[in-house]
């Protein structure tokens, strides 16, 4: 989609908003921050435009070296063509953001937070409707079988995103662990819970969810 890709160049500061194609003026006017300089890791490209099913919306995956952004576009005939009459940008502040430190893990986390990881390397393409349930490794039977019984209900909107894992701190729980999850889906971070729980020496998942 040509707008897609002037809006990628606008995003990189190559493109002033006045000069994006096929456009409203009120996307012109409202067409979000541009990328800083700082976080740049080589020029955004379009990577996939894909309708979202019943209605005249897009999802537009942006990327470059370091960073992947999905964009949401409304389309609209305006006299006689079709026209980008709304942009949902990425929000850079905190998909971004300042470079941060390490988080610190406390002593003996790291058999848990290992679990952690195999456990949303999993569960997160899963919730975005991109892999059937695939969670075993780390989960609980109890909490597999929770999953398999109530699959993710995905929005339109949530259609064409792609999550990964940004940041993972644990806590001590009394006997168990607490995991917190930020992930990143290349329109907001969000967080998630998951407690661990130990059994015959082995650390599993036995609960997911938001805060």
């Amino acid at each position: 989609m040509t707008f897609a890709v002037a809006y990628a160049h606008y995003l990189d500061a190559r493109l002033p908003a006045a000069a994006l194609p096929d456009a409203s003026a009120q996307v012109r006017a409202q067409a979000g921050q541009v990328m800083s300089a700082r976080a740049r890791r080589g020029p955004l490209a379009v990577k996939s435009v894909a309708p979202v099913p019943g209605g005249s919306t897009f999802m537009a995956q942006l990327a470059d070296r370091a960073h992947r952004f999905t964009i949401q576009l409304t389309l609209a005939p305006v006299s006689g063509r079709g026209l980008v009459v709304g942009v949902v940008p990425p929000d850079f502040d905190s998909l971004v953001g300042p470079p941060t430190r390490p988080i610190s893990q406390p002593a003996g986390s790291t058999a848990p937070a290992a679990t952690a990881r195999r456990f949303l390397h999993g569960y997160l393409p899963w919730l975005y409707g991109h892999e059937p349930v695939a969670v075993d490794a780390g989960a609980t039977g109890a909490l597999l079988g929770a999953l398999k019984a109530h699959p993710p209900n995905i929005p339109p909107s949530m259609q064409g995103l792609h999550s990964r894992l940004a940041a993972l701190g644990l806590q001590r729980q009394g006997g168990a662990w607490q995991a917190l999850a930020n992930v990143t889906d290349g329109r907001e971070t969000y967080e998630l819970i998951l407690t661990l729980t130990q059994t015959r020496g082995r650390w599993f998942v036995s609960s997911v969810g938001e805060p």
